[in-house]
């Protein structure tokens, strides 16, 4: 101690509280196991607890494991010998399987038995061994052993009493529908496990176990069953099995795909079908004409996606549809539908993949077709009535009509939406067009961002307000791109053609149609016909290629052809160019009536006929814009071929004496027309040199230099030559 002051315990002398905080720092932070207090006695510090309390530690670890090892090696040597045991009782007690009771009998074995009136019995130990004489004598020398016989129950595979049948809560397992139909539910809520829909799976084309899963016994129930989601056992009145879930799987009706007919069970589950149900496809299958009348039914495949999906419905028949939808506000997503009973690409001619229509008359159908695959049908998708959406990537491949869409008696076709589908292949070389809308009074039509190569043709139908065609790519078809069949304010804009074997585009008996910025290029045809129009518009199109050279026909084309038909039009920033040799005629042939040409129209780079230049336009080349209104061409006689108009002219490129018309007029319409001299030049030479003219010629001038030194002027008066004062000379 530094003071050492002796102090009593609780000392507040400031010596005491000095050696305090000393002893304290060394007890605290000292490295010494022990120091001494204030009186000297020695006291345990901070670091002498903890070398104390890991000293301890290891003891206890080292004791701890000691008494583990011991333990473990005890319960090893107690399990092989109650192993060894185990073993040894069941070599001596082997299953021996009960037999009935006959008189006779010898039993000297622990592990026989016998049944008696459906109870199993074994000989009691002290009449071993036992012969069997007669039930009364023998009764008392057995005793029952029902615990063995529940246990052979309970291990019972075939029998549905048997196995899980034998515990409260358990759930069955029952191998088919046949076998489901001979076993009641053994309370309400009752649960069977269902392995297949039909017991001999195994051995079918396609070995699987199709239409497995839970159902549960409605005590109450007398719903009408429907093999599919609802069951009655035979016999039974009240009572049903049901399937849980609002989902109608094809493979839960009893669908399995195998090739060969499966239209009843398609039949059974459409038929089964409630308002708002979903129709699950998983497998192909090959089916008949099939209806569903309920509303707001979804149709898809279990794949998510229609290229994935093995799901496709075969079908086989003729001028019936595969699938009518008859309700109202029905989808189908991701479906996918072939005719199987064609091959090599061909067309079941008449067969209908889906028909949308409602059974009960009325117009409306409200359905929506989404990404699902339509194959080898005559026709596709069949829509009769108004308000169906086809959009999202739906595939339509060797159809030859893939849509139609029909009126239903007086009403319009209206609300039909054709969006972001792909069309293909052109089977048989037949002629059709992708959407066939019917019907004389269409509206609020959206064919937008669709893409079509080797097809017959891709629309055909009214061009009516409220309409849109635009967007859509068409490459390759065998016939006319776009054939607009009426209807009124209709607008087809931003479309595209390429390598066409008919016209790009036609419009025919439109009133206000409007084609706008579309592209058409390498047709055979003509690019964009007008015929029996009015109030038409043609702006920013762009024509290229037309007339190709492989594809020469006895007529020639134009890119851009307005009948004399229309009227009222105008035209305007259209881009024409390359038209073909042989078979290109002008860049833009204007024969109709009261055309408006608003902004300049470019023909470019042809080796057709000639043109005539107008003012308001750009024409590059020797080849040709026909204009509105009278013609004029250059040439060296009149027409001989072709259709002209009263006032068309022809004007003479090569004059001379014997040829001294300067211009001919056509005063009769036709192919060629009549045509007549309008004007002529004045020639000079001698009265030997006199033209020889025609009774038509009257009124050419002749500058006869033999009558005067400079050229007396005489006229040709039909018959003869006369002067001014008309003496004949």
């Amino acid at each position: 101690m530094t003071h050492n002051t002796g102090n009593s315990i609780g000392s507040p002398a400031p010596n005491d509280l000095s050696e305090n905080a000393r002893n304290l720092d060394l007890l605290v932070s000292g490295v010494d196991p022990l120091y001494p207090d204030r009186k000297g006695v020695p006291r345990k510090s901070w670091k002498g607890m903890e070398i104390e309390h890991s000293a301890d530690q290891s003891r206890r670890d080292s004791e701890f494991g000691g008494e583990q090892l011991r333990r473990v090696t005890e319960f090893d040597v107690d399990q092989s010998e109650r192993k060894a045991q185990f073993n040894t009782f069941m070599d001596a007690s082997g299953y021996e399987p009960p037999v009935p009771y006959t008189s006779g009998l010898k039993l000297f074995r622990l592990t026989q038995s016998v049944t008696y009136l459906g109870n199993q019995y074994r000989v009691k130990s002290s009449f071993m061994p036992l012969t069997l004489t007669n039930w009364k004598a023998d009764e008392s020398k057995l005793k029952m052993i029902g615990d063995d016989s529940l246990r052979q129950e309970l291990a019972d595979p075939n029998d549905p009493d048997r196995g899980a049948g034998k515990l409260g809560r358990a759930t069955r397992q029952i191998h088919s529908i046949a076998e489901l139909l001979t076993v009641p539910g053994r309370y309400h809520g009752d649960q069977i496990s269902l392995t297949a829909y039909y017991n001999g799976w195994a051995a079918c084309t396609n070995p699987e176990p199709t239409g497995a899963g839970r159902l549960i016994w409605d005590s109450f129930s007398t719903a009408t069953p429907d093999l599919g989601k609802v069951f009655a056992v035979t016999g039974t009145s009240t009572g049903r099995w049901k399937r849980p879930g609002r989902d109608y799987v094809d493979s839960d009706y009893g669908v399995v795909g195998d090739g060969s007919d499966e239209s009843a069970p398609w039949s059974r589950l459409l038929a089964s079908i409630v308002s708002g149900g979903t129709v699950k496809i998983t497998r192909r299958s090959r089916a008949l004409a099939l209806v569903c009348n309920a509303n707001s039914v979804k149709i898809t495949t279990e794949s998510s996606s229609y290229i994935e999906s093995p799901a496709i419905l075969l079908h086989a028949a003729t001028s019936t549809p595969l699938l009518t939808l008859g309700g109202y506000g029905c989808k189908i997503d991701s479906g996918a539908f072939e005719d199987g009973s064609v091959e090599n690409g061909a067309v079941n001619m008449g067969s209908v993949g889906v028909r949308l229509k409602r059974l009960d008359g009325t117009r409306d159908v409200d359905a929506q077709v989404t990404n699902s695959f339509f194959n080898k049908f005559d026709i596709g998708l069949h829509i009769v009535g108004i308000n169906v959406r086809v959009d999202q990537g739906c595939i339509f491949g060797l159809c030859l009509r893939p849509i139609l869409v029909d009126q239903v008696g007086i009403e319009i076709v209206r609300g039909i939406r054709i969006k972001g589908s792909r069309f293909h292949g052109r089977p048989n070389g037949l002629i059709d067009f992708c959407l066939t809308i019917n019907g004389t009074a269409q509206a609020e039509i959206e064919v937008t961002g669709n893409i079509a190569d080797g097809v017959g043709g891709f629309y055909k139908g009214h061009l009516s307000r409220r309409s849109r065609i635009s967007d859509n790519s068409v490459a390759t078809p065998a016939g006319d791109a776009f054939l607009f069949t009426g209807g009124a304010y209709g607008k087809a804009d931003n479309n595209t053609v390429g390598g066409g074997e008919g016209n790009g585009m036609i419009f025919d008996g439109c009133v206000s149609p409007s084609a706008a910025n579309n592209s058409i290029d390498s047709v055979v045809k003509n690019g964009i016909v007008l015929k029996n129009c009015i109030s038409w518009k043609l702006r920013g199109n762009d024509v290229t290629n037309v007339n190709r050279s492989y594809k020469l026909d006895k007529n020639v084309y134009d890119g851009i052809f307005i009948e004399s038909t229309c009227s009222v039009g105008i035209l305007g920033d259209n881009f024409v160019r390359q038209l073909n040799a042989l078979s290109g005629r002008y860049g833009i042939a204007n024969f109709g009536n009261q055309t408006r040409i608003t902004a300049p129209n470019i023909t470019l780079n042809f080796a057709g006929q000639n043109f005539f230049q107008l003012e308001t336009q750009r024409v590059y080349g020797n080849a040709g814009f026909e204009p509105n209104g009278p013609r004029v061409h250059y040439g060296t006689t009149p027409p001989k071929t072709g259709t002209w108009g009263i006032a068309d002219t022809v004007k003479n490129t090569l004059t001379s004496a014997s040829s001294p018309v300067s211009e001919w007029e056509c005063t009769v319409p036709g192919s060629p027309g009549v045509w007549r001299p309008r004007s002529w030049i004045c020639f000079v030479g001698s009265s030997a040199l006199r033209p020889i003219l025609r009774s038509d010629d009257i009124g050419v001038t002749y500058l006869d230099t033999t009558l005067a030194a400079g050229g007396k002027p005489i006229w040709w008066r039909g018959t003869n030559w006369g002067d001014a004062k008309g003496a004949v000379v």
